[in-house]
């Protein structure tokens, strides 16, 4: 059983749908399998396959070539008898956002079903009879329903096979390349694409007219718009992969031929905005886009959107080429339609929905570039999200919906918000910056700036900026009269021209304020504007070539460059425009965001999305491998540096923020993740290399300092009691030739040789502090050596000096008379004993005195010479060495000579080449004499 609800459940369901329009259904219902010849058929008469299930179909049909595709048919099956059934009903055709179609039927028609085909049939819906009575030849007659059809009075279609049934539908295709025809590479792209598509005319067997300005061909048939469409395509890609050189952009549209007449004032007839097709993209209506198959995607023109109907125009692309791009990097973004759509640009802010007097960047008072940064912190993904809430919340009255979107919060506030940051050089917030500004650098034009001073300008700067034109020019008449030599008023003229759409006169005053200017960053801004008045007049080579001046004299600013590609994009050179823009991504990722959301490059794109696809793609596998870097770079961290060092705490911040910019998929913050990383890892690198140096340092300090203990400690006279100093003396010393022989920039050796540091550090204190102790017990024995070596001497010296006194005393003791002779002859032997004690005592101060005097002297002197002394024995004994290892390879030497010397013939050595290894006077062949050495 074959059941119509099968076919309807396989198409998709729309709450909202974007385009609606009325048509025929048809219901088709075989046995066996479908004739190719009969699918054909439907197709080539503009029929639209909306779903199949097993041996039915449902086909949509947007005008009355379904009744001369049914009677072609009828006529066709009288001779090729099927097992087939066809019901004719209307339909409304539904298109949704995202350019999926469907079909709705009345409820009455939804459940039918059918048991058998039976014989060829055809049944016609009531509400299509008068559409079928309008084709001549055809007809309806009663009949019996088949079970199972709704309960309608259902006709079968009857057709005179007198009458030709074929398909009226026709277009004129037609190619325009862009450019100027003086150009040297228009002329040589326009030929050379004419020399390549040439064959493809003459294979198909059209007709052309073709000059220097475009190339018409009458397309008379749906299969024949369906090959030339995949064939032009297909030309195009390789002629752009080719590499010749040869490639030049151009746009191509199918007109269908309703009173049109193949002339070559074609183009200028057909209602078509030329300047704002996409490039390279064959344009159609959506109607017949949707006729061609699903071989072929159909691509929106956002500013056509506005209208919402079948008979708006949009391009194609190959099904291949969608699916190329389909995939988790690709990148579709839709704008504001209500953005775009419109017939004038704004000066100020270049969309197309008000015109410059009603825009709202009047009210801006200041630059806004932190806006930037809050639009790179939505992802990617959000943005379509985003455009539709700001579709959504504008009106038709969209200067006045925007100031209330610009006043809000959320995130369409911040893409209002940068879709005019996009173009503040051209705003008057931006000219009263540059009224104020003294720099002559654009690196810092507004870092300092003047106070508003000046008559009538700024009263006629705030008329302006308060939509007051007439006010604004009455002040600035008078500032001309004051000021003839001044920049200032002719600034604000030109915008006062420009509003009154009196764009020679704009271009005039911009013109005079350049030539006016002071500073190169007055003369700049004012090359700008000169510029945007020829871009919003459509003379886009003048502005570029403005463009490119400006940027002569603004190193640093990336403006005019970014214009630059505008300006290509608005001619349709948007492959070229690429290259610019990716210089401008280079040099600053916001400009990646920027592209995707500009209105102005809404020409170009399809092209310009498939182009940032792929940089997405990209910045993503630069994602995960900075993500793999950051983690390489933590494990390094935890090897090389504990928690607590102060290093790895700084870092851990750097690893929040390089964490925190991964969890948002941007551009800019992948590319703010991989340089982070590399700054990073630099860092890290260098602190490494800091450390490792700053550790070997410290080993030679250490040992220096241990050297100092290690002298002072060996002249400590009891080394048994230093049982404690010598356990941390050798710990320290073992530690520090470990330190000292192993290799530092290996991460696990560092940082056991830090940890051996901090403890060899606390022992070295520690044996320091043991080192006093140990110094004065050295100093004091050595106090009291010297001091009784100086007692000893000197009490020898007393007592040799009591014993030649002691006999002179007696004896003159003797020779006299008085009481001190009896006293000296009575008591002499205890004054011997008085004058001994008196000697040692006097012996004893002088004594402690000479050794307190030079106790210092002597100290460094004999610890010092003993130092050295050591010091030259170690020499000595690596001298001997040497000597005797110089002595025994001498002795070798001579050896080998002397053995050289043995075998060597009495005879002279031979002049010729055949010396003493030649041959002898024999003629025999001498051996070689081999050294003893190698014996």
């Amino acid at each position: 059983m074959y059941s119509l609800s099968k076919l309807l459940a396989q198409m998709p369901s729309f709450t909202q749908s974007r385009m609606v329009t009325s048509g025929i259904g048809i219901w088709m219902v075989y046995s066996g399998h479908v004739s190719k010849p009969l699918v054909q058929t439907l197709m080539d008469h503009g029929g639209v396959q909306l779903a199949t299930d097993g041996n039915q179909s449902l086909w949509f049909f947007f005008s009355k070539e379904a009744h001369r595709a049914l009677a072609r048919l009828q006529i066709w099956l009288r001779l090729n008898p099927l097992q087939i059934f066809f019901e004719v009903m209307p339909a409304t055709f539904l298109v949704g956002y995202d350019m999926t179609y469907s079909v709705s039927i009345a409820p009455d028609l939804k459940d039918q079903y059918l048991s058998n085909p039976g014989d060829p049939v055809i049944w016609v819906h009531p509400k299509l009879e008068e559409g079928v009575l309008s084709v001549p030849g055809l007809g309806v007659k009663p009949g019996n329903v088949h079970a199972g059809m709704s309960t309608l009075d259902w006709k079968l279609l009857f057709t005179d096979p007198s009458f030709n049934y074929e398909s009226e539908l026709g277009w004129y295709f037609i190619i325009k390349p862009l450019g100027k025809k003086l150009d040297k590479e228009y002329s040589t792209g326009w030929r050379y694409f004419y020399s390549r598509v040439e064959p493809i005319i003459q294979r198909l067997g059209l007709k052309y007219i073709w000059n220097d300005s475009f190339l018409i061909l009458p397309i008379d048939s749906m299969r024949l718009l369906r090959n030339w469409c995949r064939e032009i395509i297909y030309l195009i890609r390789d002629i752009k992969s080719g590499g010749e050189g040869h490639y030049w952009p151009m746009v191509m549209a199918a007109v269908p031929k309703q009173g049109l007449n193949f002339n070559e004032d074609l183009p200028k007839k057909v209602a078509l905005e030329w300047n704002r097709l996409a490039p390279d993209y064959p344009h159609l209506s959506f109607r017949d886009a949707f006729t061609l198959g699903r071989d072929f995607d159909v691509n929106e023109i956002g500013y056509s959107m506005s209208k919402g109907r079948l008979e708006d125009w949009c391009h194609i692309t190959l099904g291949s080429e969608s699916k190329e791009r389909s995939t988790e990097q690709s990148i579709q973004i839709k704008l504001p339609r209500k953005l775009l759509a419109g017939d004038t640009e704004c000066f100020y802010c270049g969309l197309k929905s008000h015109k410059a007097p009603d825009c709202p960047s009047h009210g801006f008072m200041t630059l806004k570039p932190e806006v930037w940064e809050e639009l790179a912190t939505i992802p990617i993904s959000q943005y379509s999200a985003v455009c539709q809430e700001l579709d959504e919340a504008l009106s038709e009255s969209s200067a006045t919906s925007l100031n209330r979107v610009l006043e809000g919060t959320g995130k369409a506030r911040v893409l209002a918000t940068a879709i005019f940051e996009m173009t503040a050089p051209f705003q008057l917030r931006f000219l009263r910056l540059i009224w104020r500004s003294r720099s002559k650098d654009w690196l810092n034009a507004f870092d300092q700036l003047a106070p508003e001073e000046g008559e009538y300008i700024w009263v006629a700067m705030e008329c302006m900026q308060g939509q007051k034109r007439e006010e604004a020019e009455v002040q600035l008449k008078q500032a001309t009269l004051r000021f003839p030599r001044s920049y200032q008023p002719r600034s604000l003229n030109g915008f006062v021209s420009m509003e009154a759409q009196d764009g020679n006169q704009a271009l005039y005053y911009f013109q005079e304020a350049a030539r006016l200017s002071y500073t190169p960053v007055q003369k700049v801004h004012f090359l700008m504007l000169h510029g945007r008045m020829h871009e919003i007049l459509g003379e886009y080579e003048k502005a570029t070539a403005l463009y490119k001046e400006a940027e002569l004299l603004s190193r640093g600013w990336g403006e005019s460059r970014y214009r630059q590609g505008v300006c290509m994009v608005k001619m349709g050179f948007t492959d070229h425009a690429m290259n610019v823009f990716q210089e401008c991504i280079d040099k600053n990722p916001h400009y990646f965001n920027r592209i995707l959301l500009d209105p102005e490059l809404e020409r170009g794109r399809f092209q310009i999305q498939a182009t940032m696809s792929e940089l997405w793609k990209d910045a993503k596998e630069l994602d995960k491998e900075a993500k793999k870097q950051l983690e390489a770079l933590s494990n390094k961290m935890t090897a090389w540096f504990s928690k607590d060092h102060e290093f790895s705490q700084e870092v851990q911040k750097s690893f929040a923020r390089l964490r925190s910019y991964g969890e948002i998929e941007n551009y800019v913050f992948v590319r703010k993740l991989a340089a982070g990383c590399n700054t990073l890892e630099e860092e890290i690198d260098k602190r490494i290399e800091s450390e490792v140096s700053r550790l070997s340092k410290k080993v030679e300090i250490y040992f220096a300092r241990l050297k100092t203990i290690m002298r002072e400690a060996s002249w400590f006279p009891f080394p048994k009691m230093l049982r404690d100093f010598s356990r941390d003396f050798n710990y320290c010393a073992e530690k520090m030739h470990w330190m000292y022989t192993q290799y530092l920039k290996n991460a696990e050796n560092f940082r056991r040789g830090q940890a051996y540091s901090l403890e060899v550090e606390e022992r070295l204190d520690r044996l320091q502090k043991r080192l006093v102790t140990l110094r004065l017990l050295r100093d004091g024995t050595f106090f009291g050596l010297i001091l009784g070596r100086n007692f000893l001497w000197m009490q020898l010296v007393g007592l040799g000096l009591a014993l030649l006194l002691m006999p002179l005393i007696v004896y003159l003791a003797e020779h006299s008379t008085g009481y001190l002779s009896n006293l000296i002859l009575t008591q002499k032997w205890n004054l011997q004993k008085g004058l001994i004690l008196v000697l040692s005592i006097v012996a004893m101060c002088l004594a402690a005195l000479r050794t307190a005097v030079t106790f210092e002297k002597r100290k460094r002197k004999f610890f010092d010479q003993e130092y050295e002394r050591v010091r030259e024995e170690r020499l000595a004994r690596e001298r001997k060495k040497r000597d005797a290892f110089k002595a025994r390879r001498k002795l070798q030497v001579e050896a080998v000579k002397q053995a050289q010397a043995v075998v060597k013939p009495a005879s002279k050595p031979w002049k010729t080449a055949g010396g003493p290894q030649g041959r002898g006077a024999g003629g025999k062949q001498q051996d070689k004499p081999t050294p003893a050495s190698r014996r």
